[in-house]
């Protein structure tokens, strides 16, 4: 008898032993898989908010926000690329920073997901690094197809009708002499008339300017003449340049067909693009950003972000 009660004491103890360790067992697989669910959703909220990077850097709107921040129309703004990002409470902060490159940004993306909060930092630049760099001349050598494409697209479709501090001169196809007149610059024609035996040549003035004034100066076709040593500053895009003295610009020239001289050159303080592939003869070319920069906000491609870290924070 006593031996009988002694088995089941026995047996309730392993029972009892198999239920406790049965419970801590499940227990612990609870933590466990809490643990995992809790990573989880750490994991996709981190790669959430990185995701909320991507996207803001893909979006076309994005452009105008880093123009606006580039500019100086905001110290900083918040962009708006939200919907496609699975969270509470996104948002994003976009400001200025310096730690890269003078005006470049930071964008921070924020968002709450399943109660746990997380944020990502991007660092990058603004202005498109061929513009930049320091090179004076862009050509396909210097720079990637990709840029160099865009390149040609934004000055072949160069808009300056809202601009206010840039005047736009467009010439025919005629052949054209540019001289200067006291603190001004004329653009002329030569009509022959001829009397009898006698040819008079009259100079017709088609567009006088100071040469102060930004100026985008446009002729396809026909050939503009340099009589004398000129000075011009803003975007000049003459297919054919005849120097009989030098012609300086002030700002950015678009060289599209060689140029005619035996001893001047076409002297460029800002930057040259070369447009067509053609010899860059004659061509004296400094970089200077600042001459570049005046004219920024009418080049498309001027700004296109590039990222060079992201961090969580």
């Amino acid at each position: 008898m006593k031996k009988q009660a002694f088995t089941y004491i026995i047996t309730i103890l392993i029972i009892a032993i198999i239920v406790i360790a049965i419970s801590f067992l499940v227990k612990n697989q609870k933590n466990n898989l809490m643990t995992i669910k809790n990573l989880d959703d750490k994991i996709q909220a981190s790669a959430s908010s990185e995701s909320m990077i991507n996207i803001a850097i893909a979006d076309e709107k994005f452009k105008d926000n880093l123009k606006d921040l580039y500019f100086k129309k905001a110290a900083s703004v918040n962009p708006k690329f939200l919907d496609e990002i699975p969270g509470e409470n996104k948002k994003y902060i976009l400001q200025s920073d310096n730690s890269i490159e003078n005006k470049g940004f930071k964008l921070k993306a924020y968002l709450k997901y399943k109660n746990i909060e997380y944020a990502h930092e991007a660092y990058g630049t603004i202005a498109n690094q061929i513009y930049t760099k320091g090179i004076a001349i862009l050509n396909k050598n210097v720079i990637d197809e990709e840029d160099y494409q865009e390149t040609l697209d934004s000055f072949n479709n160069l808009d300056v009708s809202k601009s206010t501090y840039i005047n736009f001169l467009e010439l025919d196809g005629k052949d054209y002499h540019l001289a200067r007149d006291g603190n001004s610059f004329i653009i002329y024609e030569i009509e022959e008339i001829v009397e009898g035996e006698s040819v008079e040549e009259i100079k017709n003035i088609v567009s006088k300017e100071s040469i102060n004034k930004s100026l985008y100066i446009k002729q396809k076709n026909g050939s503009l003449t340099v009589d004398e040593n000129m000075k011009l500053r803003g975007i000049i895009d003459i297919d054919n340049i005849i120097l009989n003295q030098d012609l300086k610009i002030h700002g950015i020239y678009l060289h599209r067909n060689e140029i005619l001289s035996e001893n001047s050159s076409v002297k460029v303080d800002g930057i040259a693009i070369n447009m067509n592939g053609n010899s860059e003869n004659n061509i004296d070319a400094n970089y200077n950003f600042n001459n570049i920069y005046n004219y920024a906000k009418l080049i498309d491609n001027f700004i296109k972000a590039k990222i060079y870290s992201i961090q969580a924070s």
